[in-house]
């Protein structure tokens, strides 16, 4: 049996890569990012909307032959608009994107080049938050949990072997 590939850095670096090639409309950041950073970014705009990839878990299942993920990542989004109706966009906006073929096949591309099969993909409980106050305005935001049910390829498959957080490791 394979050793456990935690799925936390491959699943982040498609995820960041397919985002930014939708058509959702946002620039997409790692919860990595500090806010002033972002926010220097988009100094010069009077209207500023992006998301943040945020919390994630993962849980891991196996039987005798394979290791099984159930991964979920909060995906957080961020607006200057005065109101609600920007952030409900944006998350309806998603919604449809991960419902479509167009992100599934995306998604299955890169995770299977990272060696994580995609054997679902849902979108859960929507979330509207309340505004948050600072010095630079009120912002709007919200968020919606994304789960992706995956399938670690068995290293056996590939000549190459990973560590722990499922970055290529050749010993030479």
């Amino acid at each position: 049996m394979s050793s456990f590939r935690v799925p936390f850095y491959p699943v982040t670096k498609v995820l960041l890569d397919v985002l930014s090639k939708s058509d959702v409309g946002l620039d997409w950041f790692d919860g990595a990012e500090q806010p002033e950073h972002i926010n220097s970014l988009f100094k010069n705009q009077a209207e500023i909307k992006y998301g943040i990839l945020g919390l994630s878990d993962a849980d891991v299942r196996q039987n005798k032959t394979k290791i099984f993920w159930d991964f979920w990542l909060d995906l957080e989004v961020y607006s200057n608009y005065q109101g609600r109706k920007d952030i409900a966009q944006t998350l309806r906006s998603l919604l449809g994107y991960f419902n479509s073929q167009e992100a599934v096949d995306a998604l299955s591309a890169g995770l299977q080049a990272e060696g994580y099969l995609l054997t679902d993909l849902e979108v859960g409980k929507l979330h509207m938050g309340l505004p948050m106050y600072n010095d630079i305005g009120i912002w709007q935001n919200g968020s919606a949990p994304v789960k992706f049910l995956l399938e670690q390829v068995d290293e056996s498959s590939s000549d190459a072997e990973s560590d722990n957080d499922g970055n290529e490791v050749n010993e030479t």
